[in-house]
Formats: C-alpha cells, structure tokens, sequence
C-alpha cells in the first residue's frame, strides 16, 4: 500500500496503532485479492474478508474521531461566533430583502394591469376601425402589446433582478400522467405492513417484491 500523506500538521497526531492497522489492511487486501466468489466454498471466504474490512472500518473511525474531535469542539465555538455576528443583523437585512420583492412583486402586477389595459383599448380601437371601413380583416393582425417593464436596476444603484424558473398545479386533473410522481413514503409505509412475501398486492400497478443483499453477522 502506498504511504499516507498525511498534512504536516496531522502528522503528529496519528497515533502508533495506525501503523499496525494499516498492516492489517495491506494483509487483508493481498489475501481477499486472490478471491472470486464462484462457490459457496469462496463465498464463506469473500464472507470472512467483508467482514473483516468492516472491522477494520470501526478502528478506523475510531482513530478518526480520536484525532478531529478536539478540532471540532473549536471548529464548533468559532462558527459559533461569527454565527451570533451575522445573527445581529440578519433579521433586518431580511425584512429588506422581503419588503423589496414584495414592492417588485407588486409593481411587475401593475405593469402586467396597464398591459391588459393597453391590450383592451387597442383591439376597441380596431374593431371601432373594422366596422367604420367595412373590413374585418383587420381584425386578424391585432398586435400583442409587450409589458413595459422598468428594471430595479434603472432606479436603483445597488440592485438588480434575476428570473427564476418557477412552476405551479393550475388544474390537477389535466396533468399528463407522466409527469406525476408516485408518493414513495406512503407505499414504503404500506409495504413495512405487509410480511416479504405477499399473495394479493395491495396498490394497483405496484408490486411488493423482496430481494437478497449479504451482511455480516
């Protein structure tokens, strides 16, 4: 196994038994190598290395812990500190944050009022046209008035926008079955009710199944 590079500064704290895990994981590694699980006779092998490994896992952790835990009870108290900073004027800087997309929302719903308006006052305008001259072909070419948006940034020195792409149900009913999702935590709660093997499914077009995956004992 190639040499750990450990930083300069944790160097000094692996402890000497790392020396003689690492030992054991090079060992185990050359030994589980030579196993291909072809046989229960290799599977009873592959078996006794899994195990192992998780072993070797749990010393692992424990070194680990040994080593940042002392680092986290700092790491804990600085973020601390600079969290009780931000924390005093976090709160204002939202209400800010809230009153200024409120005033956006607000504005971009008169704009939208005006467009409307605009819109209406346009097409009378033709069809008040179409029945002086006698030509209703005009009314086929009624242009779409654009909402005239004034951006944050035109009045304001320190603020812009930016769009984001949102969505929400209008009409549940008229949603394409493909894009509607199955619930999973409701079914996984109904299935933990239910034994591994099940004679009569319980939800249409879902089938409660069990499959087999190796663990140590």
């Amino acid at each position: 196994m190639q040499d750990n590079k450990f930083p300069a500064n944790v160097k000094g704290l692996i402890p000497d038994s790392f020396n003689e895990l690492q030992a054991n994981i090079e060992t185990a590694l050359e030994e589980s190598r030579e196993i291909t699980v072809l046989s229960d006779k290799t599977l009873n092998e592959a078996g006794f290395y899994i195990k192992n490994f998780k072993t070797i896992s749990k010393a692992v952790e424990i070194i680990r812990k040994d080593i940042v835990n002392p680092f986290n009870v700092q790491v804990k108290a600085v973020n601390k500190f600079f969290k009780d900073i931000t924390a005093l004027y976090s709160s204002e800087e939202n209400r800010l944050l809230t009153e200024t997309n409120t005033h956006i929302k607000k504005k971009r719903e008169l704009e939208e009022l005006q467009r409307a308006e605009d819109q209406k006052e346009l097409e009378e305008a033709v069809i008040d046209e179409a029945e002086m001259f006698e030509d209703e072909t005009v009314l086929d070419d009624i242009p779409k008035i654009e909402i005239r948006r004034e951006g944050v940034g035109d009045t304001s020195q320190h603020l812009t926008t930016v769009r984001n792409k949102k969505w929400k149900i209008t009409d549940f009913d008229k949603i394409p079955l493909k894009y509607l999702t199955v619930n999973e935590a409701l079914v996984k709660e109904i299935r933990a009710d239910f034994p591994f093997e099940v004679d009569a499914q319980p939800i249409r077009g879902i089938e409660f199944y069990f499959d087999e995956t190796a663990r140590i004992k």
